[in-house]
């Protein structure tokens, strides 16, 4: 799984040159892919999602022919499978110059998703974890705009149990490896979300991904 998210994380590092005005979706998308396949000799671990400006509202959008334009945001949500194990990671960056709006709840999701990181343990249920990094966004008044589960579990399958999420009242348990994946998303101008994966361990967890939190302006 190590592999498969620095296999991840080399190719979004790669694809980031060729983000340019008029560059659409899907060939943002096609350009990870073919890095993940031919650069790096792994799989796809799910349909990669690459999503800009209002697109990015929509957690679960397909690529397609929208072209990028300037002041406008970018979210990637994608994985690689290496040796049948999955990653997956998102990344949401900014083409252009963001607005103060943005930057706040660019701030609030990334706040949110490191606390998340840092109290994920096997001392705590997944609905206490989703609780903790749910009300974070929700004090900064965009609980209403946090429309899906905090994680899940990921291995061999790209979603599997343990889920982070309001109904899970089970204890992590050390060897869990999960996601955490908070986003905002606000209808017809913009979203934001970041992933990382983390392995539960006794006294805590270990974030797997290096790849920087801090916002990229391309």
């Amino acid at each position: 799984m190590k592999k498969a998210i620095e296999v991840s994380e080399n190719s979004l590092k790669d694809s980031l040159s060729e983000v340019t005005l008029g560059i659409t979706e899907k060939q943002l998308a096609n350009t990870i892919d073919s890095l993940i396949k031919s650069r790096y000799y792994a799989d796809l671990a799910f349909t990669t999602i690459v999503s800009f400006g209002k697109n990015a509202a929509n957690p679960h959008h397909i690529p397609d022919s929208t072209q990028l334009k300037k002041n406008e945001c970018i979210v990637i949500d994608f994985g690689s499978r290496y040796n049948m194990y999955c990653s997956d990671m998102t990344r949401t960056f900014f083409y252009g110059n963001p607005d103060e709006n943005f930057i706040k709840i660019y701030n609030t999701v990334k706040n949110a998703q490191e606390d998340g990181c840092n109290r994920a343990s096997s001392s705590i249920t997944g609905m206490e974890l989703d609780r903790y990094v749910r009300n974070i966004i929700e004090k900064s008044g965009y609980g209403k705009n946090f429309i899906h589960r905090t994680g899940h579990g990921i291995g061999l399958n790209e979603h599997e149990e343990p889920y982070i999420d309001s109904k899970n009242q089970n204890k992590f348990i050390p060897g869990n490896v999960i996601t955490i994946e908070p986003g905002i998303y606000i209808p017809n101008k913009y979203g934001v979300r970041l992933e990382d994966i983390v392995l539960i361990e006794d006294n805590g967890g270990i974030n797997l991904n290096k790849f920087t939190h801090e916002m990229e302006i391309l």
